[in-house]
C-alpha cells in the first residue's frame, strides 16, 4: 500500500523532496501517514480535499480485508514554527 500511495502522491506533488510516507500496520488496519510541503499540502486540501478523498477511495478498493487509513500529517519543519 505504501508504494501505491507514494506513486499517487509523487504523480500529483510539485516538491518530491518534501514527501514522507510512513505506515503502521495493525491486525485489522493499516495507518498511512503522509507529510507534504506547504504548496503541495494546500493542493491536496483544495476543493474540499478532493485528491485525498480520491486516494482514500483507491486504497479502500485495493485494500482487501484490511482497512487502510490515509492521514495527512504535518511536515517536520511545521511543528517548530508554532513553538515559542
Amino acid at each position: 500500500m505504501v508504494g501505491l500511495v507514494e506513486y499517487m502522491v509523487r504523480s500529483l506533488a510539485e516538491d518530491a523532496e518534501a514527501i514522507e510516507v510512513n505506515a503502521t500496520e495493525g491486525d485489522a488496519s493499516t495507518l498511512i501517514e503522509l507529510s507534504l510541503g506547504d504548496a503541495d499540502r494546500e493542493n491536496f486540501l483544495a476543493n474540499d480535499a478532493q485528491w485525498m478523498r480520491a486516494m482514500r477511495q483507491i486504497l479502500s478498493a485495493s485494500g482487501g480485508h484490511s482497512k487502510t487509513i490515509l492521514e495527512l500529517t504535518s511536515y517536520p519543519g511545521e511543528e517548530a514554527a508554532f513553538e515559542e
